[in-house]
């Protein structure tokens, strides 16, 4: 019998991780303080919203903050960058509310911290689907995160604070992934958060990521990743090798694998094909 396990949950990890980058960040404090108190006005007074609708249509609003969901921070600031910053700056001042105006500074923040944001709102969405599996989205998600602050690091002009804050609390958080795809060392005596491998292999075996993930996202050398690769496929097959099969009845050729065993190799045979296809299409698709 297979036994139980409770495992961490994804969603409020991730949370807690932005949480985390923006209690540190005093860059973007002015700017999303202005756009709180915006949103608010929004809300509260009749007078500014004839005036904000008359503007830019009743359609188009800026949501309340939700204290315990960090991404309703975010939609506010995707909704006050679909405003016009001049039409809004005119706006404002025709409400006699010019102290709450963007200064270009501000604005330009607004569009960075958009930037950096925006994959870990995409996660969240992705991974609180009550339709779709999701444990096989954690490893390729934090990874892929990961990647992605990587790759801001360099690019960043405001917020690179955040963009540190950001990767050391995934990287502590998600110690146990970075662990298992050897990006990270193990201490002695300390079970890392989400180290199980059931993530690995749920990964794998989902027909959305397979072993894809491995190539652009686990940032270590070809001959690591190969081994990551291979250790994937074998904890897989150690499962299968463990669990109690049927006994074959006597017509039944003794050397026949079972059918489980036949969809695990096809499921593995299949990854490695896809990752083979990927590795050829990505790079003319970046072309």
């Amino acid at each position: 019998m297979a036994k139980k396990q409770r495992l961490q949950c994804f969603a409020h990890t991730l949370q807690l991780v932005v949480g985390d980058g923006l209690k540190d960040t005093k860059a973007a404090c002015p700017s999303l303080s202005k756009l709180s108190k915006l949103s608010s006005l929004l809300h509260t007074s009749t007078t500014f919203k004839d005036i904000f609708d008359g503007e830019f249509g009743e359609h188009r609003g800026i949501p309340a903050a939700v204290s315990t969901r960090w991404n309703s921070t975010l939609r506010q600031v995707k909704a006050v960058l679909h405003c016009d910053q001049q039409k809004l700056c005119a706006v404002l001042e025709k409400a006699t509310h010019k102290e709450l105006s963007f200064t270009p500074r501000e604005w330009n923040l607004l569009k960075e911290l958009l930037d950096i944001l925006k994959p870990f709102g995409e996660a969240t969405d992705w991974t609180q689907g009550e339709k779709v599996i999701t444990i096989s989205a954690v490893v390729p998600s934090v990874l892929s995160l990961n990647y992605h602050l990587e790759k801001l690091k360099p690019q960043v002009r405001f917020l690179s604070g955040l963009v540190r804050g950001l990767q050391a609390s995934l990287k502590k958080r998600f110690l146990g992934i970075f662990i298992n795809v050897k990006m990270a060392q193990s201490e002695e005596g300390i079970t890392a958060p989400f180290s199980d491998t059931v993530y690995l292999k749920a990964a794998a075996l989902d027909p959305a990521f397979c072993l894809l993930w491995i190539e652009p996202h686990v940032l270590v050398n070809r001959d690591i990743k190969a081994e990551v690769a291979q250790r994937v496929k074998d904890l897989i097959l150690q499962d299968a090798a463990e669990t109690e099969q049927p006994v074959p009845a006597e017509e039944e050729l003794e050397d026949m694998p079972s059918e489980s065993w036949q969809c695990l190799l096809l499921v593995l045979q299949w990854s490695e094909f896809s990752a083979m296809v990927a590795s050829f299409c990505v790079p003319i698709v970046r072309k």
